[in-house]
């Protein structure tokens, strides 16, 4: 009796894993949803910067496009927690086994690329460049959307920032804070202390600019300081972001997870 119950329960087990197997195939839930942030401070509004954030954000566009996706962005504003609105949404749904077809993926692909260059235009044109660059208040926030009904079920959760990286605020000021290694983790638990570290687990982190406008006069050595802080930020949110994917450029942006 017992051998006959125990094949009954593993008959049920791959009936139930099947039909798992099935509903990711039909699913056009997007497989990756983005929080894409964009500094506008004074220390990046330089044309060529610009152009650049605009082209490695449709790249990402482009590269999640065949799974579908869901982005939303935003500039890096003087009040983050006030001003941010992520007036650019895109968002795609997958291309299912059933209703998968290229060539209207590709015209779909078109029109998004048209909307989101005509976002980052936008973006990039309210108002003067801001005199600092509020990031962690940014991120702050970036942590709510991945927190809301739009990002729920979605599996490959993925914010990029478009970003010297500099934090100049009334916090902190990168350019000229002290390079004292057991600085970070004092900064590190400070904000842990003051509850500011946003929940992230989960969330995978590109940067795209690091050291690149404002970054540009400082030292190696400062500049070396910001990325280990930033690492260190990151791990304490539960989040990921490795070495090589903090760059000047965007690097390693793949479609895996």
């Amino acid at each position: 009796m017992g051998h006959y119950a125990g094949a009954a329960m593993m008959g049920l087990l791959v009936i139930t894993g099947g039909c798992r197997i099935v509903e990711n195939a039909v699913s056009t839930t997007p497989r990756s949803g983005v929080v894409a942030l964009f500094d506008i401070s004074v220390s990046t509004d330089q044309s060529a910067l610009k152009q650049r954030y605009r082209n490695e954000f449709l790249q990402v566009l482009e590269i999640l496009a065949p799974q579908g996706v869901l982005i939303r962005a935003d500039a890096i504003r003087g009040a983050p927690l006030a001003e941010t609105t992520f007036p650019i949404r895109i968002y795609m749904p997958r291309m299912t086994v059933i209703n998968r077809n290229e060539m209207e993926l590709e015209d779909t692909v078109r029109r998004a690329r048209e909307a989101a260059s005509q976002g980052i235009a936008m973006v990039f044109s309210q108002g003067p460049a801001t005199k600092q660059t509020r990031i962690l208040d940014a991120i702050e926030v970036a942590a709510r959307v991945f927190q809301g009904e739009e990002m729920k079920g979605i599996p490959d959760r993925r914010l990029v920032i478009f970003s010297d990286m500099i934090e100049s605020s009334e916090r902190y000021e990168f350019t000229q804070i002290g390079l004292k290694r057991k600085a970070i983790p004092q900064l590190i638990a400070k904000e842990r202390q003051a509850k500011r570290i946003p929940p992230l687990q989960g969330v995978r982190v590109w940067v795209a600019g690091a050291g690149a406008g404002g970054g540009s006069g400082l030292s190696g050595e400062r500049l070396r300081w910001i990325e280990e802080f930033w690492l260190e930020y990151f791990r304490a949110a539960g989040a990921e972001l490795h070495p090589t994917r903090y760059g000047s450029a965007l690097l390693n942006f793949t479609a895996a997870q």
